[in-house]
């Protein structure tokens, strides 16, 4: 039904006071400068990868463990049975988060009655989008489901993940009051984890992370009903 790369058995962190599995998708057609995981951006099965059903097999032996499942990716809006998987795991019983760039505005709207909880990746400024992910199509499909997020009243969190090689500070000002704007009440802000042959600028140029900048992160808490700060491991 799925196409898999695997699962993590158990996290508290991936979708908020809920006691979770998160199933990895593979396929992804976002192309951002710091992906850490390029394997997932292929949507063909990796050879010894788990199925679906094996998936489904472990869930029947958490059934008093956890409370939710998280579908991400990947970009899990690739997979044409999304929707269909995700009212099967939740007839099983648990809550159904969903992890998401919201790039295909079509398959987000078609799973998001299911979804109890949305983790929403807006990547950058409308204008910046092109330079992050590599295409500006994208930007407004992404506009276009946090729109239909935050109708829809579903719990969830945006967040975007903060590469200094693409964004300058005044970006992330300018993505801020946009979301701040639109009604985004929770927002993370994630600092980028160095990758091989990408370049880390701040420590070329031996200067410390945005994040260290006490003044200039003290802006934005005023901005949300909750601001998360999420340093890179």
């Amino acid at each position: 039904m799925l196409t898999l790369s695997g699962w993590v058995p158990f996290t508290t962190i991936d979708y908020p006071n809920h006691l979770s599995a998160v199933v990895f998708l593979q396929g992804c057609p976002c192309r951002c400068v710091y992906c850490h995981n390029k394997a997932l951006q292929n949507p063909e099965r990796v050879e010894g990868s788990p199925s679906w059903e094996d998936f489904l097999t472990f869930l029947e032996k958490r059934k008093k463990v956890l409370d939710g499942v998280v579908f991400s990716g990947g970009e899990p809006l690739m997979q044409r049975n999304l929707k269909e998987a995700m009212v099967q795991v939740k007839k099983k019983g648990f809550s159904i988060g969903l992890h998401t760039s919201g790039v295909t505005t079509k398959a987000f709207e078609e799973v998001l009655p299911v979804a109890d909880w949305v983790g929403l990746d807006i990547k950058a400024p409308f204008d910046k989008y092109e330079k992050v992910v590599g295409s500006r199509f994208f930007a407004e499909q992404a506009f276009r489901s946090l729109d239909l997020l935050l109708q829809s009243k579903k719990p969830y969190e945006v967040r975007t993940t903060w590469d200094p090689a693409v964004l300058e500070k005044g970006d992330i000002l300018s993505l801020v009051r946009l979301l701040s704007e639109k009604g985004v009440e929770t927002f993370a802000l994630q600092e980028f984890r160095e990758v091989e042959g990408h370049p880390d600028v701040l420590k070329e140029q031996g200067k410390l992370s945005y994040f260290d900048d006490s003044a200039f992160m003290a802006q934005f808490p005023s901005y949300f009903k909750e601001f998360i700060v999420r340093r890179a491991e």
